[in-house]
């Protein structure tokens, strides 16, 4: 502390280690992204056995892929919804401390210890959380286990030798000296161990399952958890349990220690406390005996005391350290090159005083309570549970204990020190307070320490420094960037406040989720932003005012709320706009339900409330906006309102509940971005790392919705069992944008949706933004089919077949560019060449000469195949146009087919050479080989612009199918009876083989290509006649091909169905279908 208060923020405490104080750098240095990782600090935190094992814990483990694997499955066990569940254990182990003060102390009120007690109360309270079964600690007034001091002994081993690591090596964790010592560790390992191993000898010796077996507590969950993985350590069960016992006891303990000593020097908080929870019980709001979570946790007063005892003391007084990455990092003004460790101690953070007043070194819950905004800075500041990804699991354990266990207190007994003594200090990481007494009337005493780091200094370097550019304004949409951000923000605020309002006036939608007025409200607020910056732009929104019109009272408190929400910060303020009066209101939510959004405009698109079922259940939900143009989507914002990432991963429970969650962003070409949200101006802004490529199945991770009716679930499974991948899903969000952010940012990399019904259609604003985030981040978002949305260009392959892309560098398009316009004119001159000339050798012709030598049931005009080939060629020349083309969506889709076009030329090279002179069974060949290729082609790369797909797909594919039949019938070249019925029966072979493709793949094209060589069939076999009935049957397929084809371009171009006279999609089809989602899935990313 002297030293920051002496050289400043930024302090280098040895040769290659800066400490920092300057509470802005926090989300550099504890970024909530990989990237920045641990010192070997943590080794010497990281518990061994006598054999030398170590045992990675959550807490200290370095690396990020092992952290991942410990982590993930148990966080959600950590969530507030989650740790409720034990409420019921800690009210047991209050009755039990009770008890024994009604024994031991109050008849006579001796002293006695009250720091030990708590100490006690937190570890059995753990015991029975994690096992069932508490360490007796309360009943027997006394460690008789040695387990608090085997703790304290493990902390006093390695805390000294932290930034010495290699002395903990060398003395600590030496399995030679091991063999004669136990290492510190050993002793809690013991406990651990012999919990774990009753728990197995009681599942074995019942018939009770694992999930029936104490199915309440930790250990329970752990094994479970560990039951159903196969990517899960076999000794994590062990691991998780002594993070338990270690970091879910003592620091809890310390916090109480904190707060009771505190409350207990400092008369008027205790009494202001004790006013506020005899009135609340007074009011019949609180329970008896002991208090509920959902009746005290919003005490302003209780709270208040709660934070101001975390932050004068946190239960970590070590800097938590990290290293900075090998290309080096910028924070504030100073570069900090690859290597260096860096770190912010909690005890030097939380007295920072502009952040927390002049007399941040003093006790005054006060604070707490004058300024909100002041408030919420205080808040994101308090390092006392660190920050980032690698944030206390166990806070909310903390919290559920301090606040039960002190209002508890506070109503029961009455109690004083007598004769206080200030304490002195020592620190070996989790501080434990000792060295002063205090009584109270009913006899008390209590022993606390706290504790501070002795660094040593070297002055801070300044040598190098440069800016810290978060995103380089260099495109041309920084203002509407800049005006979606706020706004998004804003409707943050107003969402928020809703959430604190007892009456959400809900009512219900079409689609069975409730409206709220946060929608309406939100969306009047983003409108009047949107409308007034960019008055010429069109606004898609999901709300119209009608149900507003006709309920008045509805109508006022969408208003009070509407008139009532500004962003802190005057200057952002002023940049946008709010309604004057409710009817300029209602008009504004109006605007956005008559908006439209094409190919041919500038649209706004938003979803003010994303999730509105969840959201009203305090869940996860999102607020979306979007910029469209002409049909491409150019930038995106995402706000998360109750977005939590301190576990790495995304759940409906594990919510911001006191923050303003965070918010994503990203610009075409440019980038994806993401920041905390806060109450006035922008908060800086970090960029989100792209996803890597998969490579193996069983890397896919999914986020999905099993509460989704329109989806299929059980197609997921089996296209996840089909692929190799892990099911069942290991995230499931109900708001569609928020799956968006959980492969940005929350762990996950597939999204799959498979509709149940045919005829479902998705709402554009349920992906506008969202896609555009994660196209940013590389990756592929098309429908079931393999159609890509032309955004950003895809760089992630997908392992699904029918939506397989690749990345092209500069080379391969290069080579594509010479090769492909070199293949088709070796196609044109050779093709030209052979039609006038026949080769010099005994059974030469030309091509259509060949053809009309040898006279078949599948034997085509001649006049119409030669027009048909003329036009793809023509048509070919627009595929070497797209591979120049000015988007590079459009050069990467065209250059994903460049190897099956050049392929397909060569192969026709081949044939007609072959077939020229005669050896039909060699052509035959080639033709099947030409068949496989471009049946590749066909279901791998069928999302293509329609003039490519044309002449690179469906229009070789049609002819190849043909000739294979054709060039077939010329070598068997047999008029028996048999031959002529097999030929009537082959050529529906053709036409189920062509309808099968057009029917699922939706190919007017195909179908087209088809019809015409269909046309050429019948033609020819009128005026031949080689088999009876074989013409007919060729017109017959001619119009089934024909029709089929004008009912799906029909369909397509107008969203109708032209035969039924219905629309394919629900109501307001046109501007939701059109142009992001016209196919019948959704987005897969």
């Amino acid at each position: 502390m002297g030293l920051h208060s002496r050289y400043g923020q930024y302090v280098r405490l040895g040769p290659n280690m800066i400490s920092i104080s300057d509470p802005d750098a926090i989300p550099l240095v504890y970024p909530i992204r990989p990237g920045v990782p641990k010192s070997d600090f943590y080794r010497s935190m990281m518990p061994y056995t006598r054999k030398g094992r170590s045992l990675p814990l959550v807490f200290n483990t370095r690396d990020e892929d092992l952290h991942k694997r410990l982590k993930t499955p148990i966080a959600h066990l950590y969530s507030l919804s989650n740790i409720l569940t034990f409420e019921s254990f800690v009210d047991q182990v209050l009755e039990i401390l009770f008890r024994q003060f009604e024994e031991r102390f109050v008849p006579d009120q001796a002293p006695f210890n009250l720091g030990n007690w708590l100490q006690y109360f937190a570890f059995d309270v753990m015991g029975t959380m994690s096992f069932s079964r508490r360490y007796g600690f309360l009943e027997k007034g006394r460690d008789d286990t040695g387990l608090l001091s085997a703790i304290w002994a493990f902390m006093k081993a390695a805390a000294p030798v932290t930034q010495m690591p290699w002395v903990d090596l060398v003395w600590n964790k030496n399995p030679i000296i091991a063999l004669f010592r136990a290492t510190p560790a050993e002793p809690i390992l013991n406990v651990v161990l012999s919990r774990i191993n009753e728990r197995r000898d009681e599942l074995y010796s019942t018939t009770s399952t694992l999930e029936k077996v104490n199915e309440r507590d930790f250990l329970s969950r752990f094994m479970h958890i560990q039951s159903n993985s196969d990517t899960i350590p076999p000794w994590a069960v062990t691991a998780w349990s002594f993070s338990n016992v270690i970091a879910g006891s003592d620091t809890t303990a310390v916090a109480m220690k904190t707060l009771w000593y505190n409350l207990l020097l400092h008369p008027a908080t205790m009494h202001r406390l004790r006013k506020e929870l005899v009135q609340a019980q007074q009011q019949s709001k609180l329970s008896h005996p002991f208090p509920a979570w959902n009746e005290i946790s919003g005490l302003p007063y209780l709270n208040a005391c709660v934070n101001e005892a975390l932050r004068i003391h946190p239960p970590f007084c070590l800097s938590f350290e990290r290293v900075v990455p090998v290309e080096g990092m910028t924070i504030g003004d100073h570069f900090l090159p690859g290597g260096t460790v860096i770190g912010m101690n909690p005890w030097v953070i939380n007295r920072h005083r502009p952040t927390f007043g002049e007399d941040a070194d003093t006790w005054r819950p006060e604070r707490w309570l004058e300024d909100p905004v002041r408030t919420r800075q205080m808040e994101n500041t308090l390092l006392s549970f660190g920050a980032g990804r690698r944030v206390c699991l166990g806070k909310n354990i903390a919290l559920l204990e301090l606040k039960k266990l002190t209002s508890a207190l506070v109503l029961h007994y009455e109690l004083e020190i007598v004769n206080p003594e200030k304490f002195q200090s020592q620190n070996f990481f989790s501080s434990s307070k000792k060295g002063y007494t205090r009584r109270s009337r009913d006899g008390q005493q209590v022993r606390q320490s706290f504790t501070r780091m002795l660094p040593f200094l070297i002055e801070s370097s300044t040598s190098c420094s440069r800016d810290l550019t978060i995103m380089e304004p260099t495109h041309p949409y920084v203002k509407e960037l800049e005006i979606a951000c706020l706004t998004v923000q804003r409707a943050t605020l107003l969402t928020k406040k809703v959430l604190d309002a007892v009456d959400k006036g809900a009512l219900d939608k079409s689609d069975s989720s409730p409206v709220t007025i946060a929608d309406f409200a939100a969306q009047a607020l983003i409108i009047a932003a949107i409308h007034r910056t960019f008055p010429d732009d069109d606004i898609v929104g999901e709300e119209d005012s009608k149900a507003l019109r006709g309920n008045e009272a509805l109508l006022e408190r969408t208003w009070e709320l509407v008139s009532s929400i500004h962003l802190d910060d005057e200057t952002s303020e002023a940049l946008l706009y709010s309604p004057k009066n409710k009817e300029e209101m209602l008009d504004l939510i109006d605007l956005g339900a008559r908006g439209t959004c094409s190919r041919e405009n500038r649209s706004w698109v938003l979803d003010p409330v994303d999730g509105t079922a969840t959201f009203i259940n305090g869940q996860q939900y999102a607020v979306c906006l979007a910029l469209v143009e002409n049909g491409v989507q150019k930038l995106g914002v995402l706000g998360g309102p109750n977005l939590n990432l301190e576990t790495g991963r995304m759940h409906e429970d594990i919510v911001d509940r006191d923050g303003y969650g965070y918010q994503l962003f990203a610009v075409a070409g440019h980038g994806a971005f993401m920041r905390k949200m806060g109450t006035g101006t922008l908060l800086p802004a970090t960029r989100i790392d792209a996803k890597p490529q998969i490579t193996d199945p069983k890397d896919l991770d999914f986020v999905d919705c099993v509460a989704a009716t329109s989806s299929d679930i059980a197609a997921h499974e089996r296209l996840a069992s089909h692929l190799g991948a892990p099911w069942p899903h290991t995230t499931d969000l109900w708001a569609a944008q928020l799956r968006y952010v959980a492969i940005a940012i929350g762990g996950c990399n597939t999204l799959i949706k498979i509709p149940r019904n045919a005829s479902y259609r998705s709402k554009m604003w349920d992906h506008a933004g969202g896609m555009l985030i994660v196209q940013e981040l590389g990756c592929i978002v098309s429908d079931l089919a393999g159609n890509p949305y032309p955004t950003s260009s895809a760089v992630m392959a997908s392992y699904n077949p029918f939506a397989r892309q690749e990345s092209h560098g500069s080379y391969s398009l290069g080579s594509y560019r010479l090769l492909v316009p070199l293949s088709w004119l070796l196609v044109v001159v050779v093709g030209i060449y052979y039609t006038i000339h026949a080769p010099d050798v005994k059974h030469g012709h030309g091509i259509f000469n060949q053809a009309n030598h040898h006279i078949t049931p599948f034997s085509q005009s001649t006049t119409v195949t030669g027009i048909y080939w003329i036009l793809l060629l023509i048509s070919q020349l627009s595929y070497v146009y797209h591979l120049f083309h000015k988007d590079a969506s459009i050069v990467t889709a065209t250059a994903n087919v460049g190897a099956h076009f050049i392929l397909n030329n060569l192969f026709i090279f081949a044939w007609i050479l072959l077939w020229t002179r005669g050896h039909f069974w060699g052509s035959e060949i080639i033709l099947i080989a030409h068949l496989i290729n471009q049946h590749t082609a066909y279901w791998r790369h069928r999302a293509l612009p329609p003039l490519v797909h044309l002449s690179a797909i469906a229009g070789p594919f049609a002819w190849t199918l043909m000739a294979l039949f054709w060039n077939g019938a010329v070598a068997v070249h047999s008029n028996s009876l048999p031959a002529r019925i097999v030929a009537n029966v082959f050529i529906w072979v053709i036409f189920f083989i062509g309808a099968t493709h057009i029917t699922v793949g939706q190919d007017d094209l195909l179908g087209y290509c088809l019809s015409f060589l269909f046309l050429g069939l019948a033609l020819k076999q009128v005026a031949v006649k080689t088999i009876a009935l074989q013409w007919i049957f060729a017109f017959v397929i001619f119009a089934v091909f024909l029709a089929e084809s004008l009912y799906i371009t029909g369909t397509k171009y107008t969203g109708r169905d032209v035969l039924f006279r219905r629309l394919t999609h629900p109501e307001t089809a046109d501007r939701e279908r059109e142009p992001l989602l016209n196919e019948q899935s959704e987005a897969a990313a």
